[in-house]
């Protein structure tokens, strides 16, 4: 299995690096991303764990908070969330959450989104890579520039296709990829693993035998931790992934910047002119068609945040109070939430309503 060789030290935790140079479909992805800290998992004398509620804002329309997730209480976050020019995906998100250890880590990468058109008389775009482990052994020495790693693991579950998910015939299909790269190397003198995860879509359409167009995303994280803790930290990963919650005045804000983008670009919504007002006029009503996207969406989220089971052992389903699932570190004999969406995880019948302030409701455990 193939080195990564270089000179130059791991990128901070605690910052967002420059966007690197690379190809099209990986150039908005190996970026700076998120970051753990020390285990906070569940042991037989650890009485209670807490997790909180970090707000995502979206500071170019205007401040608002865009979305929510869990994180483990006491982490320290520098994320950021930006639009740009696409109607399909008109916003990319990275971020770093950083715990006390430095070696620890989650980062969610920038989506990378492209498209390749092949016919008799002319190729237009760039051909994707064949696999989610070939996007994913590109991605690794750029999210890890100068870092000596080696790969010592890889895994793909089988590709999931959909034919004619559009009722366009069955010509067209939907083929999904899971998979995984391990990388290893050494961080401030000690060994550490890092698991590059992704999914990769890709649509396919096709109009003749040599005329085809395919359109691809490819969705990243990774997980580092010391050699042989990286059990415990996919457990928060798993935590951060399926509480990730847009607002519906953020999806609402989503859904109509995606139409109007299909008519101007970018650069006259985010002018400075125009942005008040643009931004004023996408709040002003919420359809119930919106409100019944958002909700389908939270569904869909609900179910893609399960893709990576076979990888995030030692998780446990929880319904929130919101009605949506959540996935939390197993070991714990109950899960508590309150209004503020602070998640308690506890054993040996501690109730987090008798020691600490607030309202704690108690969580269903699910399939």
């Amino acid at each position: 299995m193939p080195d990564g060789t270089g000179t130059g030290g791991v990128p901070d935790a605690n910052t967002l690096e420059p966007e690197p140079i690379m190809k099209s479909y990986l150039k908005l992805i190996a970026v700076g991303g998120l970051a753990l800290g020390t285990s906070l998992a569940a042991s037989a004398a650890d009485p209670i764990a807490k997790y909180t509620r970090h707000k995502i804002m979206d500071k170019q329309g205007g401040g608002k908070v865009a979305a929510s997730v869990l994180m483990p209480a006491g982490w320290k976050v520098n994320d950021e969330l930006t639009w740009i020019n696409d109607a399909d995906y008109p916003t990319r998100y990275r971020g770093v959450y950083s715990g006390p250890d430095g070696l620890t880590s989650v980062r969610f990468y920038h989506d990378g989104v492209g498209s390749y058109t092949r016919s008799p008389s002319y190729n237009a775009g760039e051909r994707p890579f064949e696999s989610v482990i070939d996007g994913l052994k590109m991605l690794v020495p750029l999210a890890r520039p100068g870092v000596k790693y080696k790969v010592v693991a890889e895994k793909a579950q089988d590709p999931v296709k959909k034919i004619n998910p559009y009722g366009l015939g069955d010509n067209t299909a939907l083929i999904g990829h899971t998979g995984m790269v391990r990388a290893a190397y050494e961080l401030n003198g000690e060994m550490v693993e890092e698991e590059f995860m992704a999914t990769y879509t890709i649509s396919f359409m096709q109009f003749a035998p040599d005329n085809y167009t395919i359109a691809t995303r490819f969705q990243a994280f990774s997980v580092r931790a010391p050699k042989g803790e990286l059990a415990q930290a996919k457990e928060h990963a798993a935590v951060i992934r399926s509480t990730c919650t847009p607002t519906l005045e953020f999806f609402n804000e989503y859904e109509q910047v995606k139409a109007i983008l299909l008519q101007t670009g970018i650069d006259a919504i985010l002018e400075v002119g125009r942005r008040a007002a643009i931004w004023r006029a996408v709040n002003q009503q919420i359809s119930q068609t919106i409100v019944d996207s958002y909700w389908a969406r939270q569904a869909s989220q609900d179910a893609a945040a399960n893709n990576f089971s076979d990888y995030m052992r030692g998780v446990t389903n929880y319904r929130s109070t919101s009605g949506h699932t959540m996935k939390l570190p197993s070991g714990y004999s109950n899960a508590w939430e309150n209004g503020n969406g602070e998640v308690i995880l506890s054993n040996n019948g501690y109730d987090p309503n008798r020691d600490l302030n607030g309202t704690w409701k108690e969580m269903n455990r699910t399939r």
